[in-house]
């Protein structure tokens, strides 16, 4: 594991990237430097959790340990973090638990043991696994940039539409085919289309629709 480049004792934990020159050069910081320092956000979280100067150097000292007493894969690992997805995070896992003052040696995540599983098991598994990935990642920009009125209706957050049945009915209608089943809202604004799409969220809601659109969902975009 790399050292301090700083007071060269201490393990680093904290990874920062200069410019020198116009070459790009990453340097390893222990706790204790990076505060001195004044590298963000070392200081907030510092702060934030009322670390002393004591804390540090227990920490200093248990991250030292912890790497002294660790084999091989296990450092291949730690180092494999530096480089991958969390080396955008100032410290690692187990040192973000160390921030909780607690006196219990700081720990390297391990990946939770596997049930064993056969082989039609672990298919069904995969599957039903891959299914809730797909429908998380086809609902997070859904979620991020609109607004879903079935959950607003389930909630009663929303006004009960007047007048609009037929217009809703056949809504319900062209979404139940089989084909040609995407029904388009045509006017001017302020004419109620989007009052239709409420209506529908309201009655999926209610179940007021058939069996096939019980789960159906309407967003507003």
């Amino acid at each position: 594991m790399m050292m301090c480049a700083v007071c060269k004792e201490n393990f680093a934990v904290v990874f920062i990237t200069k410019i020198v020159n116009g070459q790009q050069t990453q340097e390893g910081l222990c706790l204790s430097c990076a505060r001195k320092q004044g590298i963000q956000p070392i200081n907030q979280m510092i702060e934030q959790t009322g670390m002393t100067d004591e804390d540090i150097e227990n920490l200093n000292k248990q991250v030292g340990s912890l790497f002294e007493n660790m084999d091989m894969d296990e450092t291949n690992n730690i180092q494999a973090q530096q480089n991958g997805q969390n080396s955008s995070n100032p410290f690692f896992n187990f040192i973000n638990k160390a921030f909780s003052k607690s006196d219990e040696p700081v720990d390297i995540p391990r990946e939770p043991q596997k049930e064993v599983l056969d082989d039609k098991d672990s298919k069904n598994s995969t599957k039903t696994k891959t299914q809730e990935k797909k429908s998380v990642r086809k609902k997070k920009y859904l979620d991020m940039y609109g607004t879903n009125l079935t959950d607003q209706a389930k909630d009663n957050k929303l006004d009960r539409v007047i007048g609009r049945h037929r217009e809703i009915d056949r809504v319900i209608q062209i979404l139940n085919r089989r084909t040609k089943n995407n029904p388009v809202l045509i006017g001017e604004p302020g004419v109620g289309k989007t009052a239709i799409a409420e209506g529908l969220a309201v009655r999926i809601a209610e179940r007021q629709v058939p069996a096939k659109l019980f789960n159906a969902e309407v967003y507003l975009l």
